[in-house]
């Protein structure tokens, strides 16, 4: 859209300086024009004077020193509308540059930012990798001691069956003793 607005604007300042340098061609032709119909008007009027003619040379000399001041004029406000127009493009340009100069560098910061983030990802999701290997080895550690414990425990109720078995046996032979 800020592309479409910008080569409208663009061409209508095209437009508009082809305008007034068309307009400016059609004042000068007719300018021209009526310098020749003067100059013809004096040539034909053989009747005229030695001293009519210069004063006429003189008139049309001084009606052309106008108008070449005039155009000096004219071109020295193009001149000067110019200079402006350039200095604030120069003036633009510089600041577009500056901007694009920020830009780059907050672009460059940031892809500074993201590798270091990416950096970070890599070492996280490695400390990551290693805990869980760490937890996978005392899981089956863990694993480990619970079946040992098991073994224990059954081991433990097998050795108290066996000494309540032999109590039982130390009982009854205690009694047979006494029965004795």
């Amino acid at each position: 859209m800020e592309s479409l607005r910008h080569t409208t604007q663009r061409e209508k300042a095209q437009l508009s300086g082809e305008l007034a340098q068309t307009k400016e061609e059609v004042r000068h032709l007719m300018v021209k024009v009526f310098v020749l119909e003067q100059r013809v008007a004096l040539e034909s009027n053989s009747e005229s004077s030695v001293d009519e003619r210069i004063a006429d040379l003189m008139r049309e000399r001084t009606l052309l020193e106008r108008k070449l001041e005039e155009a000096h004029l004219h071109l020295s406000d193009i001149k000067t509308s110019w200079s402006g127009k350039i200095s604030s493009l120069e003036t633009q340009v510089g600041r577009l540059s500056r901007q694009a100069g920020e830009e780059g560098l907050e672009r460059r910061r940031v892809e500074e930012e993201k590798e270091k983030l990416k950096q970070r990802v890599k070492l996280l999701e490695g400390e990551i990798e290693v805990n869980n290997v760490v937890m996978a080895t005392k899981d089956a550690k863990l694993l480990r001691m619970a079946e040992d414990i098991d073994e224990m425990a059954t081991e433990l109720k097998e050795l108290r069956a066996s000494v309540d078995d032999e109590v039982e046996e130390f009982k009854r032979q205690i009694v047979s003793y006494r029965d004795f």
